[in-house]
């Protein structure tokens, strides 16, 4: 199956490569990984220029718009979307395509790890991660740090939006609709940079708040 990797950037500099670099060493490469830079001031785009497997393309915020640009783009028949914050193992596309191919998965989320963090921040990311895949079934959600999905059916779908703060649950509401989604076993390291700037419990009641208005309308 041939994978493609979009990772939309906003002045990355400090974790491009760290990603790409990632993604290099891969226990099963990527055919394919497009950047979509929404307008960087900083040297995003010149470091994610370096490595000659990359796809450079220019568009601008918001990220639902990036995405989606990506998506078109891609020629993959799985798409996997990053930030480019986070921090695949070395057999992360390997371990995904894996699980995926065995419970025949059109759609999923990985379990998101906020690495060396706070206990607080790791508990905060534990409920998450427990209430994503308890609610699968009937509210199928997860984080655009990380989304996995079918080429095809994501187009069918109409791609992600980029009228609203959560359109990477949107999107993935959506696709799970038409196809099979699920959560996976496999994790990914994420940033807790947010959580770290604005304060654990704050983002927590904050996502928890938007979570619930944007489950029941």
């Amino acid at each position: 199956m041939k994978v493609s990797v979009v990772i939309p950037t906003l002045n990355e500099q400090s974790h491009i490569t760290t990603l790409l670099v990632a993604l290099r060493n891969q226990s099963v490469r990527p055919d394919e990984v497009i950047v979509v830079d929404g307008g960087s001031t900083d040297r995003t785009a010149r470091l994610a220029s370096r490595f000659s497997e990359v796809t450079l393309i220019e568009s601008t915020p918001p990220v639902g718009a990036q995405r989606d640009v990506g998506l078109r783009k891609s020629t993959g028949e799985l798409v996997v979307f990053l930030d480019a914050d986070t921090k695949p193992n070395e057999r992360f596309v390997e371990e995904c395509l894996g699980e995926m191919n065995r419970r025949k998965l059109h759609a999923a989320c990985p379990r998101y790890d906020p690495g060396a963090t706070t206990p607080m921040i790791r508990l905060v990311y534990s409920f998450f991660n427990l209430l994503f895949r308890a609610l699968a079934p009937v509210l199928p959600s997860g984080a655009g740090s990380c989304i996995l999905v079918d080429r095809t059916l994501a187009l069918e779908s109409g791609g992600f939006r980029s009228d609203l703060v959560f359109d990477d649950a949107e999107f993935i509401r959506r696709v799970a609709r038409r196809g099979r989604f699920g959560c996976l076993s496999v994790s990914v390291c994420v940033s807790d940079r947010r959580f770290r700037e604005y304060g654990a419990l704050r983002m927590f009641l904050q996502y928890l708040m938007l979570s619930v208005f944007f489950s029941f309308g």
